[in-house]
């Protein structure tokens, strides 16, 4: 997309509204700064002008970081009900780590807005992303891998948190300096956020720095490109993947090593099997099938904490041994995630998973068995245990780049499908 084709916010948000189901209520996560209030003013505009029978709501998640954020959450529930638009403040009160803070903020953030759509009874979620949000996050990728990667496609246009909230960005291709023109032409304010301008943070940097090895036409064409890579992979899995027991995988691969939606489709079933929130470098992946690739009849490999063993022309894909928590002893009917691979809760009415779950064994090798089956919850407390495989790489974030893959792996671990997205 060119400069000139840029959209407006008040074009984006009704371009944006025209795409979603008739009667749908939004909820606006609403920072505070000119962005998210850019889009909660321009979407209000929008609905005003147009008379739509969308509805819109809005929150916002006070990380309880800095001395101003609780005034600001203030200032935004104000807003909102100057606006009639009703409104949350939730907090992030927990212990905040030493390390790691601004992973832990934002999956506190995504974990918030599902707590707010759920009370709202929203049928979505839309967050304020801008071009200049794209961008930056696509140089930050390519300065940690400069070759092709799967992160160049940048920010998805949508997002599933947690297998059941859809999250949309209208303002993608928005700028920052339309949106803060838009407001001042409502005579709305906002808040300046001062750690956008500490560059101890590599996103100040970059922005500071304002030079892109990617234009927005390049990260156009890799997104088109990472969607259809991720589609030849679904295909891949629906044809040639099997799962004989919770999360061992069995891959008929009489393909070509080097086959990038080969390649894809490995490296998920990786990150599943292993219950790893990342899936393993596509290099890695390539050196891995290359390796069991020049083997005719058997060989094995360890990436990711998984163990990949071929068999002639099938791989088996299963959780290494190492590492592997204690037995799960679950009571009541709380629910954990046990080793990044289960959901565990106890109770009556629930079926049983696990090798006796009437799969089949008869096609894998003994060993490979012995293995998968070691590293399954252990079952030994005085109630039922429920377990259900997860899928760790996307279990809290789903971009709608990689939604065909997921739902073909979904039917192989015999999973109900995502939650469908809101659009017409």
């Amino acid at each position: 997309m060119s400069r000139a084709e840029v959209p407006g916010p008040l074009d984006a948000a009704n371009a944006f509204l025209a795409t979603i189901r008739p009667g749908s209520r939004i909820l606006v996560a609403l920072s505070g700064g000119g962005d998210s209030v850019g889009l909660l003013i321009a979407l209000k505009k929008a609905l005003d002008e147009s008379g739509g029978t969308h509805s819109l709501c809005a929150a916002t998640i006070d990380h309880r970081l800095r001395a101003a954020s609780t005034a600001e959450a203030k200032a935004m529930a104000r807003l909102c009900e100057a606006r009639c638009i009703p409104h949350l403040t939730l907090a992030w009160d927990d212990p905040k780590p030493d390390k790691g803070l601004s992973d832990a903020a934002r999956q506190a953030r995504y974990r918030l807005l599902v707590q707010a759509l759920d009370r709202f009874e929203a049928h979505l979620i839309v967050t304020a992303h801008t071009l200049e949000d794209q961008m930056e996050t696509v140089e930050m990728r390519r300065n940690r891998a400069a070759q092709f990667n799967r992160g160049l496609s940048g920010i998805a246009p949508s997002t599933l948190f947690y297998g059941k909230a859809w999250a949309f960005r209208p303002f993608l291709n928005v700028s920052r300096g339309s949106i803060r023109e838009f407001l001042r032409g409502e005579a709305v304010t906002w808040f300046e956020d001062p750690s956008n301008d500490n560059i101890a943070f590599e996103r100040v940097r970059i922005r500071k720095a304002g030079a892109f090895a990617l234009s927005e036409e390049a990260i156009v064409e890799v997104a088109a490109k990472r969607r259809a890579v991720s589609a030849a992979s679904a295909k891949i899995v629906r044809e040639h993947v099997t799962m004989p027991v919770p999360l061992l995988f069995r891959v008929e691969a009489g393909q070509d090593a080097g086959d990038e939606a080969l390649g894809l489709a490995v490296a998920a079933l990786m990150g599943v099997a292993g219950g790893t929130p990342f899936l393993p470098a596509e290099p890695a992946v390539t050196r891995l099938l290359h390796y069991l690739g020049n083997h005719a009849r058997h060989a094995s490999a360890s990436l990711n904490r998984t163990v990949v063993t071929k068999r002639r022309d099938v791989l088996f894909i299963t959780r290494d041994g190492r590492n592997i928590p204690p037995a799960v002893s679950a009571g009541g009917t709380r629910e954990v995630i046990w080793d990044g691979r289960f959901r565990i809760c106890s109770g009556e009415g629930k079926t049983i998973g696990g090798a006796d779950a009437g799969l089949d064994v008869g096609a894998v090798p003994p060993v490979v068995l012995k293995r998968a089956l070691s590293t399954l919850p252990g079952t030994a407390v005085e109630h039922a245990i429920f377990y259900q495989p997860v899928l760790a790489p996307y279990e809290v974030v789903l971009p709608d780049f990689d939604l065909e893959l997921v739902q073909a792996i979904r039917t192989v671990m015999r999973l109900p499908p995502v939650p469908d997205r809101p659009i017409v």
